[in-house]
């Protein structure tokens, strides 16, 4: 913006970023002489492109009001800020995330740690106590840590001068709180003339990334319960590393040892009485829950195809190493990972209808665009980026993640269909042809 010439508003170009333009815009509104009425004209005017499209869609007598400023400013703010959220969480992972790269001077880096640090500031985010976290990080990772980003000689010696002698611990009382928990209900259940099976209570400790086993024990009713590797819970095996791997062991067993039962009666069954027989135990058994097993490697589920392979060459009565594709076909049976990615999609088809439970409406977005596109009409969902602080094969298996990926590569008469049983029906015919193409003749 020249200097003395503030009937001119100053210019928004890819120069800048739309923060900076909006500071100056309102720096510009107190200095200018122009009527207040007449600013968002002169504002909505000097834009280009994408803003000018977006301030175009303002009806010119609201341009030409006293509000007609704040109600430019509200518009561009739809189109260029992303949602609060998003950039307190952009704010916190780019700090999270900073680190001094080799060739970076120790100036430049303290330089930019203050830049990161003031703009999670701005959002009035606070950061834990660091003497506090000081006091329980392990110093061997710590002097090892500083070593490796260039810390050596002198300072080293002083860091480790001291810690020597000194000692360190971390406290958690969530161990107390989960005990009193276990108490009130056994309290309660014993009023109502019941009682809490402490034998088959299980303790299971989900560690993030990075964090040890901790050595954890509840006691109740002087019974002591020690944290187990895995827990069952509503037939689901979890494991502390939600790999789901003790969970498809325990589904590969029952399946097999199903299979197994089976074909000793298949001489005494018709081919149609044995395929609803298998369908109905074993199939089932491994549709149960498998929508926890969206993102898996592949690999992972290996195990479950290997049953559904064997079950296919029961219901005909084949050799062991035949080949299953047809017979899948003629069975009208789904991959597996297919009937993973199906249960997914009907949860995240009753997610955008309101019918899903608030919690599973609230991890899927419908997506609006900023301006009247065709494209508005199709049922698109807001696609979550994959970067994030658990990295990108932790995401990947998020249903906010995968949900809108999977929902938006259907076609869109699947999407828009009118009525769940509608959508299921061509959700399968849609997986059913991507999975066993035509042959080409």
């Amino acid at each position: 913006m020249a200097a003395g010439n503030y009937k001119v508003p100053p210019p928004f170009d890819k120069k800048k970023s739309y923060e900076s333009w909006k500071n100056e815009v309102e720096i510009w509104g107190l200095v200018t002489d122009l009527e207040e009425k007449k600013k968002a004209l002169a504002v909505a005017l000097s834009l280009k492109g994408r803003a000018m499209d977006s301030a175009l869609e303002i009806a010119a007598e609201y341009l030409n009001d006293d509000e007609g400023m704040n109600i430019l400013l509200t518009k561009l703010d739809g189109v260029f800020l992303k949602e609060e959220n998003d950039r307190q969480y952009e704010a916190y992972t780019e700090f999270d995330r900073i680190a001094r790269e080799n060739g970076v001077s120790m100036v430049d880096y303290i330089v930019e740690f203050e830049r990161r640090y003031n703009r999670i500031r701005k959002f009035k985010m606070e950061l834990p106590d660091a003497s506090a976290a000081f006091d329980t990080v392990n110093h061997q990772i710590l002097l090892s840590s500083l070593e490796g980003m260039g810390v050596s000689g002198s300072a080293l010696s002083l860091f480790a001068s001291y810690l020597t002698g000194r000692s360190y611990q971390v406290t958690w009382r969530g161990a107390t709180r989960i005990a009193a928990c276990l108490a009130d209900i056994s309290k309660w259940m014993t009023t109502h003339h019941l009682k809490l099976n402490l034998d088959k209570t299980e303790l299971l400790f989900l560690p993030g990334k990075g964090c040890p086993h901790r050595d954890l024990s509840i006691t109740i009713d002087d019974t002591v319960v020690t944290p187990t590797r895995t827990a069952r819970n509503l037939g689901v095996t979890l494991d502390d590393q939600l790999s789901f791997s003790a969970n498809i062991s325990s589904v590969t067993r029952s399946c097999r040892f199903l299979l197994y039962n089976i074909r000793r009666i298949c001489p005494f069954l018709t081919d149609e009485t044995a395929q609803v027989l298998i369908q109905a135990l074993v199939i089932s058994h491994l549709d149960y829950c498998n929508s926890l097993l969206a993102g898996v490697p592949a690999s992972a589920i290996r195990p479950l195809e290997l049953v559904q392979k064997a079950a296919a060459r029961l219901v005909f009565n084949r050799p062991k190493f035949s080949h299953t594709t047809s017979f899948l076909r003629s069975l009208h049976w789904l991959p597996v990972r297919a009937r993973i990615q199906f249960k997914t999609l009907v949860l995240a088809y009753r997610a955008v209808k309101g019918t899903a439970p608030s919690y599973l409406q609230a991890m899927v977005k419908p997506y609006i665009p900023a301006r009247p596109l065709r494209s508005a009409a199709s049922g698109r969902l807001v696609a979550r980026s994959l970067r994030g602080p658990g990295g990108r094969s932790t995401r990947s298996r998020l249903f906010s993640v995968l949900a809108p990926q999977w929902w938006n590569e259907l076609p869109t008469d699947v999407r828009t269909a009118e009525s769940l049983p509608i959508f299921r029906r061509r959700l399968k015919t849609h997986l059913f042809r991507k999975c066993y193409p035509e042959p080409s003749t």
